[in-house]
């Protein structure tokens, strides 16, 4: 298990109004209060503080079933926000019933950012046969700085502490309670505090409670429960404060979409509208008049161009490709954009940076755009957030021409093409930072967005009825090209080349690389094509009096995937939509028949849609599979409708085709020919001579 400060809880709860009153609990730590320095950073041992009411943990887990692998006794949080402060308290019992879960057991940590937050630990315990251990070393906890986002190129300051229980068995009753201090002051308080109500594994006691100031207005919101939770003014504030008991787990399917709300949960926080989140970003993107001089030549560049969605697209496409993502999340620049001429100087920045420069751009050339607040997270459920600065994750830019808004996200790379085509419909929801901004505004998929491929296989047989040569022609458009040059930005041609080879060795056989793979771009229309070229050995195969090929069309069998849980409520996550053609074509030689009956057959589910033709056309046969994904989920209500036509068209994705030869004359009957032919030659009298008068 893991935890982090701030408003992030890894696990939460099930609630019932009102807080029970507090009961014994096993002693604080006999570890003696104090400071502990671990070079540059410190963490500090003493009770919990004054506001906390705390929690007895049952002595015995009545309805506690057998079969669990992971129990959590207790999962508490507890919040102090008057007077402006931020403190979090964190209070958890687990067990691991098994020795295979008892390393993960034994260990725990503890995240924070020691640039505004301090660290308070309370107890570390081990309850073993009903009897308390006080395992709290103050020598034995390190802190790290692990930057566990640097492979993802974010560096944000984080700072872990360890806390490793020697001896612990399955069964052991592990306790572990703490305060983080602080919250990042470019907040400014725009938090909401989200508990989950249920988790993966069993929780028998789950709390929680936040204070605020006695006049403050609170707002609370309930998913996948109701229940009766009311502010109530107590001496020395306003208190929310729920506990449930008993809490069963939920197993959450790992193919759902990410927005997919699987577990219930409460939300609180002080009461505010989407509104006053604009007003708290946009002192973070103030206007700025002076940019870089190398800048400034190239808006002079691309005000040539004289095209706003043309100059929207140079911007977009100098911000993608000349400034590596890279974020310093450090303070306030966990929110806060870089200087535009420090990004533009040292290359580089993450979403907010690059958006603030690509806003800034825009706005010089004459174009109406700005930053905008989206969550890749939480995306089309943003809008069952309670409004705080908590719910965003990332920065887009919205471009408005002519009344119509255009979603532009500088972070990805190989876009190409008309701006108006680019698609970030996934993100659902977002919050432009603009004056007046009220309310979320939803991102529609482009009209003229178009993502999907093409492939084309021709086969040509040899006369030996075995080889074959075959090129093989794929399209990428829309979203499908921008990703293979992404990919290509990691791999060189030639190796995807050697992959697309060994890719056909593996369906038939040996064969001969006739042409290296090679590509053509046309970076207007965003399309790229890519051209195979093989000399295959054993293409074909006899079977009877007849040849065989088989074919599978493996670029749609990728969409069509069974999901990891069938019996399903929740949603299925699909690729976003896209529409795929893979056909095949064998051209053949004289005399040569397809035995296959022509025809067509359909099937669908869903959001999936499929059809596949065969038919023959003069020396030439066109195998034709058509698959269409129109959404990226697909609903809870839908999936077995889903499940039956996924099955369905996997059954038609592979096809063996089968030719009929020229029919062979045997020896035997040309011997016979051949008699009756000399046969008749001598026993049909010659022509009598016409007579001469």
């Amino acid at each position: 298990m893991k935890s982090k400060g701030g408003w992030w809880l890894l696990l939460s709860l099930l609630l019932v109004p009102g807080l029970a009153p507090a009961r014994p609990v096993p002693e604080a730590s006999g570890a003696a209060p104090g400071t502990h320095v671990r070079g540059e950073f410190r963490f500090q041992v003493a009770p919990p503080p004054a506001f906390v009411q705390e929690r007895e943990i049952p002595a015995t887990w009545a309805n506690a079933s057998p079969d669990d692998r992971w129990r959590n006794w207790l999962v508490d949080s507890q919040f102090d926000l008057r007077k402006g402060g931020y403190v979090d308290f964190t209070d958890l019992a687990y067990e691991a019933t098994t020795s295979a879960l008892v390393g993960s057991a034994a260990r725990h940590s503890i995240e924070f950012s020691p640039t505004y937050q301090t660290l308070t630990l309370h107890r570390v315990q081990l309850r073993r046969d009903g009897v308390w251990q006080d395992r709290l070393d103050p020598e034995k906890i390190s802190l790290a700085r692990r930057e566990a986002g640097f492979e993802e190129d974010l560096s944000d300051g984080v700072v872990t502490a360890l806390v490793v229980l020697e001896d612990v068995q399955p069964g052991d009753v592990v306790r572990v309670s703490y305060t983080i201090d602080g919250n990042n002051p470019v907040m400014a308080g725009s938090v909401a505090n989200v508990f989950n109500m249920a988790w993966n594994a069993p929780i028998l006691v789950r709390g929680g409670r936040v204070l605020f100031d006695r006049d403050d207005r609170v707002s609370i919101r309930q998913e996948g429960i109701d229940l009766d939770i009311k502010p109530r003014k107590v001496d020395d504030g306003l208190e929310v404060a729920f506990e449930r008991r008993d809490v069963a787990a939920i197993m959450a399917p790992d193919d759902s979409p990410e927005w997919h709300a699987m577990y219930p949960r409460i939300q609180v926080a002080r009461e505010r509208s989407w509104g006053d989140v604009v007003a708290w970003a946009e002192p973070l993107y103030p206007p700025v008049s002076a940019l870089p001089d190398e800048l400034e030549q190239r808006l002079a560049q691309w005000r040539a161009l004289d095209d706003p969605f043309r100059q929207a697209g140079a911007v977009l496409q100098a911000m993608q490709e000349e400034i590596r993502y890279f974020g310093v999340e450090m303070g306030d620049n966990t929110h806060r954009p870089n200087p535009p001429g420090l990004v533009w100087a040292r290359r580089y920045g993450d979403c907010k940076d690059k958006a603030y420069l690509s806003v800034l751009l825009l706005r010089r050339l004459g174009l109406d755009a700005e930053p905008a607040l989206v969550s890749t997270r939480i995306g089309r459920r943003l809008d069952r957030q309670l409004p705080a600065a908590t719910a965003f994750n990332h920065v887009i830019v919205r471009l408005r021409v002519d009344g119509k808004s255009y979603w532009l996200d500088p972070t990805l790379t190989g876009q190409r093409g008309d701006v108006r085509a680019l698609d970030v419909s996934e993100y659902g929801l977002a919050l432009p930072i603009a004056a007046g901004t009220d309310a979320l505004v939803k991102i529609d998929a482009p009209a003229q967005a178009a993502s999907g491929i093409s492939i084309v296989e021709r086969f040509m047989p040899g006369s030996d009825g075995a080889s074959a040569e075959l090129r093989v022609q794929t399209t990428y458009r829309g979203e499908r090209a921008n990703l293979l040059r992404r990919q290509l930005q990691r791999r060189r041609l030639d190796q995807m080349g050697e992959d697309f080879s060994e890719y056909y060795r593996k369906r038939y056989g040996a064969l001969e690389v006739a042409t290296p793979l090679a590509m053509e771009e046309d970076a207007e229309k965003n399309i790229l094509t890519l051209s195979e070229h093989y000399r295959l050995s054993e293409a074909l195969s006899k079977a009877g009096n007849e040849l065989m090929l088989e074919s599978y069309a493996e670029s749609v069998s990728g969409y069509v995937v069974l999901p990891s849980v069938i019996e399903r409520t929740a949603p299925i996550a699909l690729a976003r939509p896209a529409s795929v053609r893979h056909e095949v074509r064998v051209a053949l030689p004289e005399g040569w028949v397809l035995s296959n009956l022509p025809g067509e057959v359909t099937a669908s589910g869903g959001p999936a849609t499929y059809k596949r033709t065969l038919a023959q056309e003069g020396g030439e046969v066109r195998l034709v599979h058509e698959f269409k994904n129109a959404l990226d989920y697909v609903e809870g209500k839908q999936v077995p409708e889903y499940i039956g036509g996924v099955r369905e068209i996997r059954d038609h994705l592979g096809l063996r085709l089968m030719f009929g030869l020229p029919a062979p004359i045997k020896s035997s009957e040309r011997d016979q020919r051949l008699r009756d032919l000399l046969r008749g030659a001598l026993e049909t009298p010659p022509n009598p001579t016409p007579r001469q008068d």
